[in-house]
Formats: structure tokens, sequence, C-alpha cells
């Protein structure tokens, strides 16, 4: 922590209780994960820090952290010593359950998705599930996180919601639709795919695309999805087409 963390020199106390411990209600100045029991002042910390510290707390109102709740809420919070990020934050209030998230937030996507929808504050370090990250992509036609190669062609999206094959790389395929699903982290890659016949991945990308219409989109209750279900028919049209 020493390339971040400054000692105050004009609180009275190097014990007092930070901010954090108060709206926590926990104590501070612990030595689970840090030996320093500095108390911080927010100000003089990085401005990203200070922002998603103030966000994962909800509150503006912080001017103190003590080295052992900026081990918690920023340097270990979405590290599996925690739980803050193992599950889905649910922003949309949809899960009867609890899931396990898969796409991580970060400041970026939280401020993008912010200025768009000021009614929703996703919190960095927490994890979207990925039916939640789908509706977040929705609202902001975010690229999803997951690295692309160049080698798997992908669906392109045009403004009528429509799949148009705007080259020869980009004809639709069962192969390239379950790719391009897998790849954006919607769906678990199919293992068996490539020792299937034509016949067998047509079955298997058509089972593939009503699971996801059923589990995932929520059909009878995000009229917002009707692009996306759109398309999954536009895609099962051609398939059945081939």
């Amino acid at each position: 922590l020493s390339h971040v963390l400054k000692v105050s020199n004009i609180m009275d106390s190097p014990l007092d209780n930070c901010c954090v411990g108060v709206i926590v209600n926990s104590e501070c100045h612990k030595q689970h994960f840090t030996t320093n029991k500095s108390l911080l002042i927010l100000r003089e910390l990085e401005d990203e820090i200070q922002r998603v510290i103030k966000l994962r707390m909800k509150c503006e109102n912080i001017s103190t952290i003590c080295a052992h709740h900026y081990s918690i809420y920023f340097q270990y919070y979405d590290t599996p010593q925690f739980n803050f990020s193992k599950y889905c934050c649910d922003p949309f209030k949809k899960h009867k359950r609890v899931v396990r998230g898969s796409s991580k937030i970060d400041l970026k996507l939280s401020d993008s998705v912010f200025e768009l929808k000021n009614d929703l504050r996703l919190i960095p370090g927490k994890t979207l599930c990925p039916r939640c990250y789908m509706q977040v992509k929705n609202i902001k036609n975010l690229e999803p996180q997951s690295p692309r190669c160049e080698e798997n062609d992908q669906l392109e999206f045009v403004n009528n919601g429509d799949v148009t094959p705007s080259s020869e790389e980009r004809v639709i395929t069962p192969r390239r639709v379950i790719s391009a699903l897998s790849n954006a982290s919607i769906i678990t890659p199919v293992s068996d795919l490539n020792k299937s016949n034509t016949e067998r991945r047509s079955q298997i990308c058509v089972k593939v695309l009503d699971n996801l219409k059923r589990n995932i989109l929520d059909v009878d209750h995000d009229p917002s999805m009707k692009d996306y279900l759109d398309l999954m028919e536009a895609v099962k049209e051609k398939i059945n087409s081939t």
C-alpha cells in the first residue's frame, strides 16, 4: 500500500476511527489484511480511488479511511477473499435466487451506463451474470468484455435488428453463431461442436437459441429484448433454410 497510503499529520490519534468504519459499524485498524495502521485522508488519494471507494460505500461524505478498510473496500474488494464479486449484483431486480456473476463491473462501465440511465448506478468490483450483462449492453450497446479473435467471425447487428452477411466472412453458420455467443460469455462453449456434422450443428444451434430465448432474455417481462428475439428468429430461419 506504500504507493497510495499517506498518513495524516493533523489527526489527534493514529487510532481514530475512520468514516468507513463508522458507516459499516466495523472496527478499524485491524491487521487481518495489512500491518499498516495508518488513517488515510481520502482527498489525498487518486481521484479514481476516491470515486470507487465512495461508490462501493454508497456515500459521498467520506473524508477518512483506515488501512484495514482500504484493504477491504478497495485493494481486495473484487478478489475471492470476499464475496462482493462472487454473485451477480442483480441491478434489475429480476433474480429469484442467487446467481453467480461472470462479468466484472469497472468504473468506466459504471459511468457510461449512468450517463444514459441515471437511476442505475453499477458498483465497480461487483459482477453481472450473462443475462444482466446482456441487458446492460442493450442500454449502452456495449462491446462484449471478452477478447475477440479475428478468426471468429461475428454477427453484424444493424439498426433494424436484422442480421446481415456484409461479406463472405460474415455468412451465418451454426458454428459462427455459437462461437459469437460463447465469446461474449452469453453461453458456455459447446465442446462437441467440432465433432458434429452440419445437420447436427444446426440442431445444436437451434437448441442453444431456444434456451437463450427462454432462460436469459426473459421474454415475457422485458419488451426491450424484442430486437434480440427478432435476431434469434432471423438466425434460426437462416439455419433452417441451409
